[in-house]
């Protein structure tokens, strides 16, 4: 409902839209509007004013369509509008509400015999003027949701009147059991008191929080806040503005000491606002990306530094390992380089200690070839030889010829690190090739071998495996010089499925730590060795997927055995014939 006070002359310039807020307090209202509309006429003409009486609704959509240029409202309201551009000019002020930031509350009022407290109150039923009356009811819903609760679902049932001016109805709710609390205006309590005693008797008012700042003459049972004011909209001039301060500060106080004042201090008012979800604050009862952000701008920091120093540290852990793998690759690059050099310096000491070893043994078929070479010759110039005689020694010649020619390929091939020849070979077959092609052996030592084994075959290199031998038992040899009574054994024996050789001597060797060290590469056991022998010995055995192991002669305190194990070839079970 609207009602125009002044109407303007007909003109070109445009009027003065004020419009007034209903206020709370009916007995308050007349006579400070009235001294107000006096002095606003007086500032600007009679004639330059529309003054129009809205309803709380109604005077918030007539803001937001932009029809008012002035308008008086409670605090509220004010920064409800806040984002037109509305803002606040004055602030009504009277005796003993003095404090224009703090001259605004609600009185919480139950039955007087009644003892329970505001939280208490949860679940019960609530009168009050207008759901969104600023002192007539979100005032009071904001000690409510100060304390924790839910304001929106603290009260079972909420009675509206739906006017600004119900204060008695609030009362008489109350007083008459039909509700359980009411909110009432800052004062609207003092005037029961005046003006119906023996209701006001029945009611009694709920004491304010601890921490209220501010005094008033009234009592109330909420923080305080800036009473109702005058506000002004971008559309009045600034010369307008400043007209209306000066008149509003400067009129005289009404009858009742009621006058206008500043007040400086509205942070109170938007926290309470924000904490209600309304107003300018009304996007928090949405789940909008800015409400989200807003409600966990903490955690959402901390989520991001949380995911920056991941990033961080998968970065940083990533570009170690791949610092740590290019180091190993290099690392590896040289390893390989080293053993490749290490291999080829080695391979030709090899191939020094192993033409060392065959040359004197080489010299045996070479010695024969000479001698049956120079029997020849002798039987020839004696006139006493026969063809039949001739081809005899012939083929003696060709087969020394061919064993020098043997080892010496196995020499070559071993320097290029050519894989041998393995074929199917018995124990007696290499036995008795190894003591014909160093007979001296025979004689030195003790060979045991049962005749059973001496047909047990292995997958071996005939040559390779006398060199392995043979060089063994030169060690053994050279390890019993200068013993009393030297005595080498060559062992065959059958453990595990493999064939061993041992070689036992009675030297002096009885350092059971220095085992560990016979088949270094650069170990030796001889004062001018190079510690290669026993390198290539080991290399041969393992060519044959053998191995070479050494321990005390098990026979003596002192002593060397070594053992040489080949595996047996696997007999295939046979098949029937189709």
């Amino acid at each position: 409902m609207t009602c125009a006070l002044f109407v303007p002359a007909t003109g070109d310039a445009s009027p003065i839209r004020v419009g007034i807020s209903a206020f709370a307090l009916l007995h308050q209202r007349d006579e400070f509007l009235d001294s107000t509309s006096a002095t606003l006429a007086s500032t600007f003409g009679r004639e330059n004013l529309v003054v129009t009486h809205y309803s709380v609704a109604g005077l918030e959509r007539a803001v937001r369509a932009g029809e008012v240029d002035v308008f008086v409202s409670s605090a509220g309201v004010a920064r409800r509008l806040v984002d037109t551009g509305a803002r606040p000019l004055a602030t009504s002020v009277a005796p003993g509400l003095e404090d224009p930031n703090h001259n605004e509350g609600t009185a919480i009022v139950l039955r007087h015999d009644d003892a329970r407290s505001l939280l208490e109150l949860r679940g019960t039923r609530l009168a009050a003027n207008l759901p969104y009356g600023f002192s007539g009811y979100q005032i009071a819903l904001g000690e409510i949701a100060a304390a924790g609760e839910d304001p929106d679902r603290f009260f079972a049932e909420n009675l509206f009147f739906h006017r600004s001016a119900s204060m008695e109805e609030v009362a008489e709710a109350v007083a008459s059991g039909r509700v359980d609390a009411g909110f009432l205006r800052l004062c609207a309590f003092e005037a029961l008191e005046k003006h119906y005693p023996e209701l006001a008797r029945q009611l009694r008012v709920l004491p304010p929080p601890g921490d209220v700042t501010g005094e008033v003459a009234c009592r109330h049972s909420t923080r305080l806040y800036p009473a109702q004011g005058i506000s002004v909209m971008p559309t009045i001039a600034p010369e307008h503005s400043r007209k209306l301060l000066v008149a509003l500060l400067t009129m005289p106080p009404t009858e009742d000491g009621r006058a206008w004042s500043v007040a400086t201090d509205y942070h109170a008012v938007d926290n309470l606002l924000k904490i209600l979800k309304t107003g300018p604050y009304a996007y928090l009862r949405e789940w909008t990306v800015r409400r989200f952000i807003e409600t966990y701008r903490p955690l959402i920091a901390f989520a991001l530094l949380a995911l920056t120093g991941f990033f961080l540290h998968a970065w940083r852990s990533d570009k170690l390992v791949r610092q740590r793998e290019a180091e190993l690759e290099e690392a590896h690059r040289r390893e390989t380089n080293q053993n490749r050099r290490i291999e080829s310096l080695q391979r030709a000491g090899a191939v020094g200690q192993l033409s060392s070893l065959i040359a004197h043994e080489v010299h045996q078929p070479l010695a024969a070839v000479r001698l049956y070479a120079e029997g020849l010759e002798r039987q020839a110039d004696s006139e006493a030889t026969t063809p039949e005689r001739i081809r005899s020694i012939a083929r003696r010649i060709s087969t020394q010829a061919e064993r020098a020619a043997n080892i010496v390929d196995r020499v070559r091939n071993y320097a290029r690190e050519r894989n041998p020849v393995l074929t199917p070979l018995t124990i007696g077959e290499l036995l008795d090739h190894l003591f014909l092609s160093y007979p001296r052996w025979k004689d030195r030592i003790i060979l045991e071998c049962s005749e059973s084994l001496r047909t047990t075959r292995i997958r071996a290199s005939l040559i390779e495996m006398e060199l392995a031998v043979v060089n063994l038992l030169r060690n053994a040899a050279q390890a019993t010089e200068g013993v009393a009574s030297p005595v080498i054994l060559l062992r065959v024996g059958l453990t595990d499925g493999s064939i061993t050789f041992d070689i036992v001597d009675n030297g002096p060797f009885a350092d059971v730590e220095r085992l560990k060290t016979l088949t270094t590469p650069v170990t030796s056991e001889k004062p001018s060795g190079l510690g290669l022998g026993l390198s290539i010995v080991r290399h041969l055995i393992e060519r044959h997927g053998g191995t070479l192991s050494f321990s005390i002669n098990p026979l003596e305190a002192h002593g060397l055995q070594a053992r040489i194990a080949i595996p047996l070839i696997r007999e295939e079970p046979p098949t029937d014939a189709p």
